[in-house]
């Protein structure tokens, strides 16, 4: 048995030989078919030589006699030179469409322009053949329209010249008319009528002439009535309108006006306009007093919805407290106007010595109500509010006058009065300063910022 085995099976130098294998390897790959690589590998080349292929005909097409071009268009579009809409062709139909599109639309502005235009026309001639026939106002004149200018508003005929109603004259052309049918004397004596005149001594007696023509002439005097007590001339003369006084032993005491005479009705008139001035004065101050204060104290009562952002929010909102609380500043601004203020001035018992209010005073009063605002905290808009109170009273009756706010603890205190010069009025070169802490110095009879 081990006989037949060793017979069955030989061994060999080439059997398992690293070489051996190798060769049929070889031998193998020699006669395999190509890979999937290869195949496309060859396929593409293949087509970019069809590719070149075809723009050499395109290129040869070119240069031929008989060369045409829609036969190019699409040779160039086989061989991927372009697309369809890139040819020839097609831009050239895209260039036609677009100059009749452009045709079209010129064609349709001349025909809309021209509606237009006839349109205005026609509207121009309705508005004109209007004005010919509206009525001809007071002391106007329409003149004649001839017919061929009448026909261009549609009009068959002439339209004759129309007189408006005679204007009626003014009190001047009245007076001017009057005047001019009147003698020359009479003319100047009415012109005089206004003219400052002086009563001179003429040989012819007294007269009347103008002041210029009275320089060097002698004036006409005029006596009042003279009372002589015990033959010496005690009183001397009495103003008109005035009488003597006298005690009850018939000694003079002195003079006072005649009831009913000219100085009494002076005098009357006088403490008529000062009461009605003072009342003036009084009622517009109150209202910027009282509405500060009643502002100062809306918001003691509500803080929280009259400033910050609760009066943001609710402001606008008719009837709630920041509403009402706005409307007393802005009625503040509208009463400190520079006009007012000096109306104002002018009737006060202290202030009207202190002349014009000055643009220094009303811009320093102006910026500072130009600072209320209830968007502000609670602290800083009472502050704003009792700093205009003090800069308004302070213009108005003049520093130091009246009760003031102590714009450091709040308070509202009493004021003294300012100090004065000979005469009643502030003394050049004085300095002041308000409860706001404001320092201004009298110069030329106007106060001016420090």
């Amino acid at each position: 048995m081990r006989q037949e085995a060793d017979l069955a099976f030989k061994t060999s130098q080439f059997f398992n030989s690293p070489q051996m294998a190798a060769a049929a390897a070889n031998l193998a790959s020699l006669f395999e078919p190509p890979s999937g690589a290869d195949a496309a590998g060859w396929a593409e080349a293949n087509a970019r030589k069809a590719a070149a292929g075809r723009l050499t005909e395109l290129f040869d097409y070119s240069k031929r006699p008989d060369y045409d071009q829609a036969i190019a268009d699409r040779l160039a579009i086989g061989a991927g030179v372009y697309q369809p809409n890139q040819s020839f062709y097609s831009v050239d139909q895209q260039n036609a469409t677009s100059r009749a599109n452009n045709a079209a639309d010129n064609q349709r502005a001349i025909q809309t322009n021209a509606a237009d235009n006839a349109r205005a026309l026609e509207v121009g001639q309705i508005n004109g053949l209007a004005d010919l026939y509206k009525p001809v106002g007071e002391g106007e004149v329409r003149p004649a329209i001839p017919q061929d200018v009448a026909g261009r508003f549609g009009v068959a005929r002439e339209l004759p010249a129309e007189q408006g109603r005679e204007k009626p004259i003014t009190d001047d052309q009245l007076k001017a008319a009057i005047l001019g049918k009147m003698p020359q004397a009479m003319q100047e004596a009415a012109a005089f009528g206004n003219t400052p005149v002086e009563s001179i001594v003429t040989p012819n007696g007294p007269r009347i002439a103008t002041r210029l023509d009275s320089i060097g002439q002698q004036p006409v005097e005029t006596k009042g009535q003279t009372i002589n007590v015990g033959g010496n001339n005690d009183i001397g003369t009495i103003p008109q309108g005035m009488m003597v006084t006298r005690d009850p032993q018939g000694n003079v005491t002195g003079m006072v006006a005649i009831p009913g005479g000219p100085v009494d009705q002076k005098a009357k008139e006088d403490a008529a306009q000062t009461a009605v001035k003072t009342n003036s004065r009084n009622t517009s101050a109150n209202i910027v007093v009282d509405d500060i204060d009643r502002a100062l104290a809306n918001i003691d009562a509500s803080p929280t919805l009259n400033t910050g952002l609760g009066a943001a929010i609710s402001g606008r909102v008719p009837g709630t407290p920041a509403f009402n609380t706005d409307a007393l500043i802005q009625t503040v601004k509208a009463n400190a106007g520079f006009d007012k203020l000096q109306a104002m001035r002018e009737a006060s018992p202290t202030g009207g010595a202190l002349g014009a209010v000055s643009d220094a005073e009303n811009q320093m009063l102006q910026a500072a109500i130009g600072n209320l605002n209830t968007s502000q905290n609670r602290e800083q808009l009472q502050y704003n509010l009792k700093r205009v109170s003090n800069i308004y009273r302070d213009i108005i009756d003049g520093p130091g006058n009246g009760p003031r706010y102590d714009l450091k603890t709040g308070a509202l205190v009493g004021g003294t009065t300012a100090p004065t010069a000979a005469g009643g009025s502030l003394a050049e070169g004085t300095v002041i300063q308000n409860s706001a802490g404001d320092k201004m110095i009298r110069r030329g009879g106007k106060w001016e910022p420090m």
